[in-house]
Formats: structure tokens, sequence, C-alpha cells
């Protein structure tokens, strides 16, 4: 128990000692290139998975999805991370009442994200 408990504290060490903060990420869509930044506005989609919810915008470490009801609502961008282990950017965003994270690409490619400071994609 010890040994598996130490792997998992290991492991999770190691995936988040390889994040870098940034300023902006460029994001492609659609043949288009934007250009994000913290500050910026998001405008949420509707979550992809069968009861509503989001599959890639999530509450914290245990990944605990958004409920269909924050669909359609705007959000601030608060900081943005590139995992250059899995060339993942997370995007960690605050709504009138929430905070989640915001996995990218894949939550455009899915459609709970359409937007950007009032362009939709």
């Amino acid at each position: 128990m010890k040994t598996l408990f130490f792997g998992l504290f290991f492991a999770f060490s190691i995936y988040h000692a390889k994040a870098e903060n940034l300023d902006s990420m460029t994001i492609k869509v659609k043949g288009i290139s934007y250009v994000i930044r913290i500050g910026d506005t998001m405008q949420l989609g509707y979550g992809a998975n069968p009861d509503g919810s989001f599959m890639y915008l999530y509450f914290g470490g245990e990944k605990t999805p958004v409920d269909k009801g924050s669909a359609g609502k705007r959000a601030i961008i608060t900081k943005i991370k590139y995992f250059k282990n899995f060339d993942q950017y997370q995007l960690h965003i605050k709504g009138k009442t929430v905070l989640c994270v915001v996995d990218m690409p894949q939550a455009i490619d899915k459609a709970e994200i359409t937007g950007f400071n009032g362009i939709l994609f």
C-alpha cells in the first residue's frame, strides 16, 4: 500500500513539475490562428457528455465535470499552462461563481468552447 501511494505521488509530482506557465497561446481552428491571452473572455458551448456535462471542462485535480448549467456562459482566462510531456494546454478559467480547468484543444474539438473575445468559431 505504501509503495502504491508513493508511486502515485511521484507520478503526480512529475506530471505537475513539467507544467510551464504562459502569458498567451496560439490555437488553430478551422484553418484560422487565434492568440489567446490571460484576461481574455471565453465562450462556453455545450457539454459533450451524454448527460450534457462537459468532457474537457472540470473542477480541480479530481476532474469533476462542469455540469450542463454552465452551457452558453462566458468565463475569463486566469492562467495558461503547457505540459510539454503531453503537448497539452490547460486554461484555468473563472466564471461568476466557478473556477475550473479546460483541456485544450480537445474542448474546442468537441465544441465545448465556441469562441474567444466575442469571436465565435
